[in-house]
């Protein structure tokens, strides 16, 4: 299926406003008691930014076709953007509508129930995990991405340097903290994420096809 620049452009663009809508109104996350208290903004961020990744999934597809025949570079960066897709995915479903429902479903939630508590850390526990996947394979594919718009500039060079930039540091302060991502470094990359996101998004929206 092929999709014109403007076409990706615009699907991009409409992903990073969904993400952008997540971010401000997503809580910062709490206890038990705090995870009921705000379970609305939870679950409804949650499912936007959900709703977002076919818009984001759509504008990378557009974008790997750039290249044409030149490489085969991007489109395996595509296939590892979309793997990291799914993997966050997973994650907000974890996160943002199974814990709340899981939650406020419970007639009379202690928060100083040991088994609760467990459970709460092993679903926390897997949408780590899944986070991690999301971060890892973000990275990788903007790097590889980045790389050979800087190699090929099928659309303004400077773009591939901040991916470069924002990819290498991200992967870099994973190994420094042993993977040990914290909600403040997490927010930090999904803003650059979404600036590198935006960026391409208006080059392809501008794209002319020669």
């Amino acid at each position: 299926m092929n999709i014109s620049p403007r076409n990706a452009g615009q699907m991009l663009l409409a992903g990073s406003v969904g993400l952008l809508v997540t971010m401000v109104f997503h809580p910062p996350g709490g206890n038990i008691e705090y995870l009921i208290k705000t379970s609305t903004s939870i679950i409804a961020s949650h499912s936007i930014a959900l709703l977002a990744i076919p818009f984001f999934v759509t504008g990378f597809w557009g974008l790997s076709q750039l290249w044409k025949h030149a490489s085969i570079v991007p489109i395996l960066s595509f296939f590892i953007m979309f793997s990291a897709q799914l993997a966050g995915m997973i994650a907000g479903s974890i996160n943002g509508l199974a814990l709340p429902l899981f939650i406020t479903n419970l007639r009379s939630p202690d928060p100083k129930n040991e088994v609760l508590n467990l459970m709460v850390k092993n679903m926390l526990a897997l949408n780590h995990a899944f986070d991690l996947v999301f971060l890892a394979g973000a990275c990788a594919s903007i790097l590889l991405w980045s790389i050979s718009i800087i190699k090929f500039k099928p659309i303004p060079g400077g773009v591939g340097y901040f991916g470069i930039l924002m990819s290498v540091i991200t992967l870099g302060v994973m190994v420094v903290e042993s993977i040990e991502i914290n909600l403040h470094t997490f927010r930090l990359f999904m803003s650059a994420y979404m600036i590198w996101t935006v960026w391409v998004a208006i080059l392809l929206y501008k794209f002319k096809q020669v």
